[in-house]
This record gives C-alpha cells, sequence and structure tokens, in this order.
C-alpha cells in the first residue's frame, strides 16, 4: 500500500476571478502533482485546515476535492482521494503535531506496512516542521518539487528530503507502542454498546438513538457508528443542539438564501447538506423546542431541506444519529417531545451505562487507562526528553477514586487525570493530591457501598445537630454507640 499525504495549497491551488472569487487552478500545486506522480499512489490523503464554511458546496475545499476526483476518473483509475479535515491552527506546532500524529496512527491500523510519502512543498512552515519532526518516527519519505520559475525544460522531478537522524526522533517501534495506547478502552459495560453500533453501522441507513448521561461517550459511539459503515469517506458532522437558538439552529441545519435575513450575504448550504453521502450527529436532541421537532420531522420524513428564504427543497442523503441525556419517552408522554419524532428517530437504540454501573474492576481499569493515554498525550514519546514519567496511583488515592460516584461519568475520569498531570509532582499520586470534593464529599453520596452511604447519612445528622451525638442517634433512631463518624472541625474520625 502506497500513501501520499499534503496539505491544500490554498494560495497556489487556486485562481482569482474577476468577481472576487476564485476556481481551481488546473496548473496549481495539485494539479501538476496529479498530472505526473499520483498514479504511482493508491490513496491520496488531502489535508485541509481551513473552518467549516470553507466546506460548502462553494467553498475552496470541496471546489478542489471534486476537480481532482474528476481527475481520477480521467487518468488515475487506482487511486483513492480521502479528502480529511483536520481543525489545526496553521502556525502552532502542538496543535498540528497532535493532529497528525493521531492520522497517521489510524493510518497504520488499517494498514500496519504502509509506504507513506509526504508532499510537502503545499503547507505553512509549521506544518513543515511537524512532517519533518515525524518523519522517522512515523516512516514517513519527504519529498518536495522545484518551483516552476525554477525549473530546466519541464521538469518535474519529487526532491526527497533526507532527514537527519537526531535525539528528536526514534525508533520506528514507537508507532506500534503508541497504536496499542490509542486503542479504545472497552469494559463489559461498554462492550455491548459498542457491539450494537457496528451492527448499526453495517445496515444502510438506520436512524439512531443514543442514550445516556452527559459525559458517557454519545458521540464516540456515533462516530465509531460512520467510521465502520458505508458512509466513512463523506463527512460526519456534529451539532449540539442545546447550544443553538431556535433561528440559529435552523440555519445552521438547513441552509439559508441570500438576504434571507440581516447577515445573509450568501447562499449557504446547512449542515444537512454539508453531510448529504454522511452522517449527522444531532446531539441534545431533546432540547429543541416543540417548532423545531415538527420541522425536524418533516426532514427526516420526506428527506429533503428547505433553506430559510427558499420555497425550493433539496434533496439529501444522510444518516441521522440522535443522542440526549433525558427520557424522551416521559417527555412524549407529558406532551414535551412529538410521540411521532420519538417514534421516528427510536428505530434503533443503544443505551450507555454511567459509571457508577460499572464494577469496581472496569472502574480502576478505565482510571488507569486514563493515567497512559494522558500520559503519552501530555508529553509524547516522540523522542524529546522530556523527562516526565507515567504516573501512577497510591493504593489509598485508587480506593478513593473506586468509591466515587463519577457524576461527570468518562469525561469527569479524563479531566481528572489530567489535573493531576498538571499539578502533581513525582510519579505517585498520594490521598492528599485528590479534589477535597471526592475525597470528603458534601450534600451528596460519592461512594455507592453500603457503609459508605450510612456513614455519610450519618455525618450529614451530626452536622445538624452540632455533632451532638445523642441527639444524632435520637433523629437516626439508633443506639450512639453505633455511630461511627464525627465531624473533622471537631477532630473526630
Amino acid at each position: 500500500m502506497k500513501i501520499l499525504l499534503s496539505w491544500m495549497a490554498y494560495t497556489h491551488d487556486f485562481i482569482q476571478n474577476e468577481n472576487g472569487g476564485k476556481r481551481v487552478n488546473p496548473s496549481g500545486t495539485h494539479g501538476e502533482l496529479y498530472s505526473h506522480l499520483i498514479g504511482d499512489y493508491n490513496k491520496h490523503y488531502l489535508l485541509s485546515s481551513n473552518d467549516q464554511d470553507d466546506r460548502s458546496a462553494n467553498g475552496s475545499y470541496r471546489q478542489l476535492k471534486d476537480h481532482l476526483e474528476k481527475r481520477l476518473e480521467d487518468i488515475f483509475e487506482r487511486v483513492e482521494l480521502m479528502p480529511i479535515y483536520l481543525p489545526v491552527n496553521p502556525i502552532d506546532l502542538a496543535d498540528i503535531k497532535t493532529h497528525l500524529e493521531e492520522l497517521l496512527i489510524d493510518i497504520y491500523k488499517s494498514y500496519p506496512n504502509a509506504n507513506i510519502d509526504v508532499f510537502v512543498s503545499p503547507g505553512t512552515p509549521s506544518m513543515f516542521t511537524v512532517w519533518y519532526l515525524l518523519a522517522e518516527t512515523y516512516r514517513l519519505s519527504l519529498f518536495q518539487v522545484t518551483p516552476p520559475e525554477k525549473r530546466t525544460a519541464n521538469e518535474y522531478a519529487p526532491l526527497f528530503i533526507k532527514v537527519l537522524k537526531g535525539s528528536f526522533a526514534k525508533a520506528n517501534t514507537i508507532v506500534h507502542r503508541s497504536l496499542e495506547k490509542k486503542q479504545p478502552f472497552v469494559a463489559e459495560s461498554i462492550e455491548c454498546a459498542n457491539e450494537l453500533a457496528d451492527k448499526i453501522a453495517a445496515t444502510y441507513n438506520t436512524t439512531t438513538l443514543i442514550l445516556g448521561e452527559s459525559g458517557t461517550g454519545k458521540e464516540l459511539i456515533a462516530r465509531r457508528i460512520h467510521n465502520n459503515s458505508h458512509r466513512r469517506k463523506r463527512e460526519f458532522v456534529p451539532i449540539n443542539c442545546s447550544a443553538l437558538s431556535d433561528q440559529l439552529l435552523e440555519s445552521r441545519l438547513f441552509g439559508y438564501m441570500k438576504n434571507a435575513f440581516t447577515g445573509a450575504n450568501e447562499t449557504t448550504n446547512g449542515f444537512f447538506q454539508e453531510a448529504d453521502g454522511g452522517t449527522i450527529f444531532l446531539d441534545e436532541i431533546g432540547d429543541i423546542s416543540p417548532k423545531m421537532q415538527q420541522t425536524l420531522l418533516r426532514v427526516l420524513q420526506e428527506k429533503e431541506v428547505t433553506k430559510i428564504g427558499s420555497s425550493k427543497p433539496d434533496p439529501v442523503n444522510v444518516h441521522v444519529i440522535c443522542a440526549t441525556r433525558k427520557d424522551l419517552w416521559k417527555m412524549a408522554q407529558d406532551d414535551t417531545f412529538r410521540l411521532d419524532l420519538y417514534y421516528r428517530i427510536n428505530v434503533a437504540t443503544i443505551e450507555l451505562s454511567p459509571v457508577w454501573e460499572f464494577s469496581l474492576k472496569e472502574r480502576e481499569k478505565l482510571i488507569n487507562y486514563f493515567l497512559e493515554l494522558i500520559s503519552m498525550e501530555t508529553y509524547p514519546e516522540n523522542g524529546f526528553d522530556m523527562g516526565y514519567e507515567k504516573k501512577k496511583l497510591s493504593k489509598e488515592a485508587m480506593n478513593c477514586l473506586l468509591k466515587y460516584k463519577w457524576l461527570g461519568n468518562i469525561r469527569e475520569i479524563e479531566n481528572l487525570v489530567k489535573r493531576f498531570y498538571a499539578f502533581v509532582d513525582g510519579r505517585t499520586i498520594k490521598l492528599e493530591d485528590i479534589p477535597k470534593h471526592i475525597r470528603e464529599p458534601e450534600g451528596t453520596v460519592a461512594s455507592l457501598l453500603l457503609d459508605d452511604v450510612i456513614k455519610a447519612h450519618e455525618r450529614k445528622i451530626l452536622k445538624m445537630v452540632d455533632n451532638n451525638k445523642a441527639e444524632a442517634a435520637r433523629i437516626l433512631g439508633i443506639d450512639s454507640r453505633t455511630i461511627k463518624v464525627g465531624l473533622q472541625s471537631n477532630g473526630k474520625q
């Protein structure tokens, strides 16, 4: 498998029109590349760092993709163009490096013995620097071409860059270590959801509803469905419905015509059209208004969208995945969510368990997973000697975390581990390093162990009666000698 990677060349891949717009330059950076070299490859990952507006139907990203795909049909039948959007800051080395490493790891997971060439002529200096830093570790061959004005005759030859082996790069085996660490966490409580996701991915267009508390990984499951489906080469477009007002949500989802409202300076496609052929993920669907529920129901039934300010509907072919933390069935019974919309989106359902339902063994495995993963992401083993080691929890600290209820679920565990790497000196995380609200929760019961629940309730009653054990025992209906706790302010345990 021979693979080519390159960034879009926003300056040289396009020609400015007289009206101020731009069109693809057939003799631009990638136009020339496709004329001379592209036939040598099986896949070409074309990387874009621009924003979502640029990925609209008339945007430069989509224009270049369509142009190159047409060239592939005309000339090179065996090359597969893989448009990839990486939301990087083009001058931020760390940001670029993080996204490129994730992409390279994904490629090697699919093609372990791939030969990867990187066309480094397009892109910012920071992008070139990151390619150079990653070259030895990820077995990359870097090349550029002589600019047209410097060539003799019609010479178009790749000039391969010799990567100097130094302290910034290590052996290739590190790629395989990273692959192992990057594997998603799988426990019995999650495995069932993954199996259902894979079955849905194998279908053509089964509308899906993912249920689960905040932080349980609903978007990860949605991305798994998309990435394993026949739509994986198209866009995955996520949108948080609860974060937008009705008017803004409607314009984002369905698009709008020029002059449809103040600020609508040009006709713009919505997320449904952007996801055409791919997947749209509507997170927190339970938070949309009755008006939006009715509009969305029609879109799902008719498989077409109408832009704001237009009377002409546009057909769309998207896999709709919805998610919510709310009980939609109860909302439907209370007439706060349309029953017909509920039935429309609840074709295939995946329910994600909260962390407090995990076994102690699963919770311990999950905590250790993030201890390893965050150590790799925060101080990646790419050859830089940062002087940090993977942290571990003391027995007391681990026991404390295992008792905690984790109302924020998996996301809360990940954020806590990131906090440890930011603030804890040394390799071992001790009990005193754990935030007080986890060690000494007030108002809520952190642990689900019966003994801890009893102690928490006793402590609450003691606080109500100023640590008077006799009065607390009377309220609790027990002998005062059975009360095992005291208030810390009085120095008692």
